[in-house]
């Protein structure tokens, strides 16, 4: 007989499934900015020290003394008499008025007096003032003037005295008024009448005479 036919060689199983890609990874994330560094703590002021107070406002300047002027009369300024000259004089030239002479005097350190002739009143021809159509001052100083000269009597003069300091203002609060008086005591209540005495008992009557017998 024909020998067997060898057997059939077993199938082959097929190849296991590729395991699945792996899925892409990710690019990381770019960095986040740092924060900024903290600032330092601003200092904390020290337990008992005091700020500084501000600078004293600057005081304002004393104001100028005040004048007046007296009119002394006609001449040079003198001090008692009419030859008593004062310890300084000047020349200021020709003025049209009276008030430049003045002023020329109230600018002048230690000047107490001027002297002023008008343009219709002057006689001389000092500095040509008179044919210029002007006036002419003289200042004097340092003491009071209180006289004018006989010579030169178109001239007059005046002194300038300074004005005395006005009195402190009085303070407008008006006064504190006087306390209350204290309240006068209660007047004490009156005392009642006392109650009437009882009336006194009738006399008891004696007793009758014992009969006769």
């Amino acid at each position: 007989p024909p020998p067997p036919s060898p057997p059939l060689p077993s199938p082959v199983p097929p190849p296991p499934p590729s395991p699945p890609l792996p899925s892409p990874v990710p690019p990381p994330p770019p960095p986040s900015p740092l924060p900024p560094p903290p600032s330092p703590p601003s200092p904390s002021p020290t337990v008992g020290s005091q700020p500084s107070p501000p600078p004293p406002a600057q005081s304002p300047l004393p104001p100028l003394p005040p004048l007046w002027e007296v009119l002394l009369g006609n001449g040079y300024c003198r001090q008692t008499s009419s030859t008593d000259r004062l310890a300084w004089a000047e020349q200021t030239g020709c003025l049209r008025t009276q008030e430049e002479c003045r002023s020329s005097c109230s600018f002048r350190a230690g000047c107490t007096c001027y002297s002023y002739a008008s343009p219709a009143d002057i006689e001389d021809d000092y500095n040509g003032c008179r044919e210029q159509g002007l006036g002419r001052c003289n200042i004097y100083g340092d003491e009071q003037a209180f006289a004018t000269s006989s010579s030169n009597q178109y001239y007059q003069s005046w002194a300038l005295r300074f004005a005395p300091s006005p009195p402190p203002p009085t303070s407008t609060l008006p006064s504190p008024s006087p306390p209350p008086p204290p309240p006068s005591p209660p007047l004490p209540s009156p005392v009642p009448p006392p109650p009437p005495s009882p009336p006194l008992p009738s006399p008891v009557p004696p007793p009758p005479p014992p009969s006769p017998l």
